[in-house]
């Protein structure tokens, strides 16, 4: 469940970006949601590198020890 809704997001996302805009090609269609889809992937890894951090620097701090939650 937890997957599709991601992709939905993903996709709700992808068209929101290209809603209004014109293409005369499938080519053009193509490149429009490939970009897209490269921008979020590039957004989500920055996301999920910040979330890390605190956790990597409380590891660190603990010499490497495994960190509870």
């Amino acid at each position: 469940m937890c997957l599709a809704y991601s992709l939905c997001s993903l996709f709700l996302r992808v068209k929101k970006h290209l809603a209004g805009q014109k293409f005369r090609e499938d080519e053009e269609v193509k490149n429009g949601v490939t970009m897209r889809l490269r921008v979020q992937a590039v957004e989500f890894c920055h996301i999920v590198i910040q979330k890390l951090i605190p956790g990597l620097k409380e590891c660190l701090g603990k010499g490497g020890d495994y960190i509870e939650k």
